[in-house]
């Protein structure tokens, strides 16, 4: 048994030519390290599981580190609970699981599970031979449930809630009764609290302004409340409008707090700059960068490209002109009509 397996983990190696890998990676692995690349890789062909049929992907989240201050992305496998089952199935030791067990507040153990109240707790038995006992894998509801806005999202919520809980289970008991084979594969469900953010999933390409909601850091929620941004509605168009990621976000946000912050002085002129309100404010800063002395330097080439050639040359001329000086010519002396001469008429002539 152990020569097959080992002989069909090659023949699956063989499968991951050059072309093959530069597919997987432009279709799933995108935003992966070369060596988280090659760690998926790797994982691919000891579990012999076939991201083409989507049985396991790469998972880019990140995690905000309290030394640091700063978030940092990590790498997780995740894969569905089919697929878990045939890589335990695949080591020949697997002989089934238990009905899933599930219980309330009081702690006693029921199957099915027939409440309207969601359960507390799930728990379900693998089966493997040659092991004494089984392998129990228990899950808690309030650590695995999805939330939105202090609510169970849509598929943690009713009996949508209990079947996802059934298969974290099961699958935290595959994990224990065979951690050589699938220990650090999780499903997507059991992930969805692992971290406050999920930035970006390859999965998932076109994450949702609500996907990045639902788990939003609560430092980073507080300031943008002090900005304005209140509402989800808010938070929504600002998430959307930086690109939808983190980074944009914060660049937004470090934008919309410096235009709060500019004198009176600034922002009158950034009015005659046309900027009327703070959103238009917020927006330019995040163009010309978000510093005073850019705004400053900003501001100032706009009014002084804004003045009119006419006006600048006006301006060197005085505005009151002084008279041009007349050179008055003297008028003729009147005389009087006794020193008028006598005119005399030659004789003969009429």
């Amino acid at each position: 048994m152990t020569t097959e397996i080992v002989d069909t983990r090659q023949q699956f190696s063989n499968f991951w030519n050059d072309e093959r890998k530069e597919l997987a990676r432009q279709m799933w692995a995108k935003d992966c390290s070369p060596q988280e690349f090659e760690m998926f890789m790797m994982v691919c062909a000891l579990t012999r599981l076939d991201p083409f049929m989507k049985q396991i992907i790469p998972v880019i989240r990140s995690r905000y580190n309290k030394d640091t201050k700063q978030r940092e992305k990590f790498m997780t496998l995740q894969s569905t609970i089919d697929a878990l089952c045939v890589v335990a199935e695949r080591t020949g030791k697997y002989e089934g699981a238990s009905e899933p067990q599930w219980c309330g507040e009081d702690g006693i153990w029921k199957t099915p599970w027939t409440s309207k109240d969601m359960p507390v707790a799930c728990r379900i038995e693998v089966y493997k031979k040659d092991s004494r006992l089984p392998t129990v894998g228990i899950v808690y509801y309030d650590a695995l449930v999805q939330t939105y806005d202090g609510k169970p999202g849509d598929f943690w919520a009713g009996k949508k809630g209990v079947s996802q809980l059934e298969k974290c289970a099961l699958a935290k008991a595959l994990r224990r009764a065979f951690p050589h084979d699938i220990g650090k594969v999780y499903l997507h469900e059991e992930m969805d609290q692992a971290e406050t953010l999920v930035e970006k999933t390859i999965r998932e390409k076109n994450e949702t302004s609500e996907d990045f909601l639902r788990d939003l850091d609560p430092e980073l929620g507080n300031r943008l409340a002090k900005a304005g941004f209140d509402n989800e509605a808010k938070v929504k168009n600002l998430y959307a409008e930086a690109g939808s990621t983190l980074e944009g976000l914060t660049l937004h946000l470090e934008a919309s707090e410096l235009a709060s912050r500019l004198d009176d002085g600034l922002k009158d002129k950034m009015r005659v700059c046309g900027i009327r309100n703070v959103m238009e404010a917020r927006r330019k800063i995040v163009e010309i960068g978000v510093s005073v002395e850019a705004i400053t330097k900003w501001v100032d080439e706009q009014i002084e490209g804004t003045k009119p050639k006419a006006i600048e040359e006006q301006a060197q001329v005085p505005l009151i002109q002084p008279p041009a000086t007349e050179v008055l010519k003297p008028e003729p002396a009147k005389l009087a009509p006794k020193d008028q001469p006598v005119i005399r008429r030659p004789k003969g002539r009429s």
